[in-house]
């Protein structure tokens, strides 16, 4: 749109005419709004027992490793359901972790505490 610098009062009149007829004319009565409606009250929990603490994977390796015959590799593969190179590595972060004494036999092929 070009608008031109008005000179006369009577040009200027007609250039600030010439931009409102362009612009849209905003309603005079706004359309009705909807009534918010109303939140429920949050329903109470119901009460519950507290379930017991299952023990962690930690405590679990702890008490076999605290048996008189130890573990075998297989048993904590069987305990865990995971692979052996698995097994070994829960060993070793328990090991760190909780600042155990694990020891492997050779000749038994047994993890225990020293």
């Amino acid at each position: 749109m070009f608008v031109a610098t008005a000179t006369t009062a009577q040009e200027s009149q007609m250039t600030t005419t010439a931009i409102n007829a362009t612009t849209p004319v905003a309603p005079e009565i706004a359309a009705p709004t909807k009534p918010k409606r109303e939140r429920k009250a949050k329903a109470e929990a119901p009460a519950t027992t507290a379930k017991p603490k299952r023990p962690t994977v930690g405590e679990r390796l702890e008490t076999m490793l605290r048996r008189p015959t130890g573990a075998t590799l297989a048993e904590v593969m069987g305990e865990f359901g995971i692979l052996a190179h698995s097994a070994r590595a829960v060993i070793s972060v328990q090991k760190r972790r909780r600042g155990l004494d694990v020891h492997f036999d050779r000749k038994t092929g047994r993890y225990a505490l020293a």
